[in-house]
């Protein structure tokens, strides 16, 4: 329940373990099992109503994306890219959409099932996003990204807001590997809902019940 209690607000791994006075690598082990056990979480949850979506991008430090090389400036390949999405409800979606700019395609697989039909997309304007509002039915409202702009500043502040709260605990993770960024976003989502619902439920008891409900094997 310690160990929960320090993962629910991104607590780096070496302060867990002393926290916990476990070793650094049963931290890790323990970390990687609760990842297992939300692994999936998102692919249920679709987005209704008024909903903002918006791309978020980190550095790929994996050897193939030039690690050690001059960074190139830009949206260029050597960063990956993660589509999120929120509703009126606060229910919110991450998924990594690969490398660089986001195609139409790409969007498609990210966000695809995760908003109703019917539904208000409100973004930045991306060409690939309006691709998606034809293909699903969803109404269409878009604001041109200009940080000057007041008016795009209040209506994707919602937008923008997770995205920094999601470079903000991915931060935390020193030395992640990148293949393993869904596997960090999961959990994030997971505990967002949790911690938004608290007053419902107690977040420490709720994540407990379906960590002991989960099927979920983790293995090294």
């Amino acid at each position: 329940m310690s160990f929960i209690r320090l993962a629910l607000f991104a607590v780096p791994l070496d302060a867990c373990a002393e926290a916990c006075r476990i070793s650094h690598h049963t931290a890790w082990e323990w970390r990687h099992r609760l990842f297992a056990a939300v692994d999936g979480y998102q692919d249920r949850i679709v987005l209704r109503g008024r909903v903002w979506v918006d791309e978020t991008y980190v550095d790929d430090t994996g050897l193939s994306k030039g690690y050690g090389r001059a960074r190139r400036r830009g949206l260029s390949k050597q960063k990956l890219c993660m589509a999120v999405g929120i509703d009126a409800r606060k229910e919110p979606v991450a998924v990594v959409c690969g490398h660089g700019k986001p195609s139409a395609a790409r969007i498609r697989a990210a966000l695809g099932g995760h908003v109703a039909e019917g539904a208000t997309l409100v973004h930045c304007r991306e060409r690939a996003h309006s691709s998606f509002v034809r293909e699903n039915v969803l109404a269409d409202e878009s604001y041109r990204a200009d940080a000057r702009d007041p008016e795009y500043l209040e209506a994707m502040g919602l937008a923008n807001n997770l995205c920094s709260w999601h470079k903000r605990q991915l931060w935390r993770f020193t030395g992640m590997d990148p293949e393993n960024l869904q596997s960090y976003l999961n959990p994030y989502v997971y505990f967002f809902r949790v911690k938004r619902d608290d007053e419902r439920w107690p977040k420490i008891a709720r994540v407990v019940r379906h960590l002991l409900m989960a099927e979920a094997r983790f293995r090294r």
